[in-house]
């Protein structure tokens, strides 16, 4: 009886404890809930995401992970290398479909004061919509473009053009 006291007690400080560390929108998602799995559970799928949103966060991170350690090595070798420059090229070179996003920041950020990762994290942003809406993924924001092209536009544009001549 006493064992079964404990193990109450001990899932009641569990949910304390998961309540206490949420901020106050989360923590009012999940309030009516007891029990610590549907808790995790929750907070798991909000936080986590499904197998897109992990795919294109790790993308990011891979992306992210690569430029920094490409600009870190850069200023370690003397270069001066000014974040709105770097964002600069990224917007450059992001794919056609994200140049409305492009033109949103440009209007509603300080291009001067963007840093990689404020542009990283909205242009994250804008790829985990995008990928809501679309069941299939098949180019991510942080692809590498080239020269100048994706790798299907050329192909697609020769077939258009067969289609418009016959």
């Amino acid at each position: 009886m006493k064992q079964h006291e404990e193990e109450i007690l001990k899932k009641e400080k569990v949910v304390s404890c998961l309540h206490s560390a949420l901020i106050d929108d989360v923590f009012t998602s999940i309030m009516h809930m007891e029990i610590t799995k549907q808790i995790w559970d929750e907070l798991n799928e909000r936080y986590v995401g499904d197998e897109r949103v992990r795919s294109i966060k790790l993308l990011t991170l891979e992306y992210t992970s690569k430029l920094s350690h490409l600009v870190n090595q850069m200023r370690l070798y003397g270069e001066v290398v000014h974040d709105h420059k770097v964002v600069k090229k990224m917007r450059i070179n992001l794919l056609v479909k994200f140049e409305a996003k492009v033109v949103a920041i440009e209007d509603s950020c300080n291009l001067k004061k963007l840093i990689i990762f404020e542009m990283v994290s909205k242009l994250q942003a804008h790829e985990q919509r995008f990928s809501m809406r679309m069941d299939d993924i098949t180019e991510g924001a942080f692809q590498a473009r080239h020269k100048g092209k994706q790798a299907g536009q050329k192909n697609q544009k020769k077939h258009n053009y067969k289609e418009k001549s016959v």
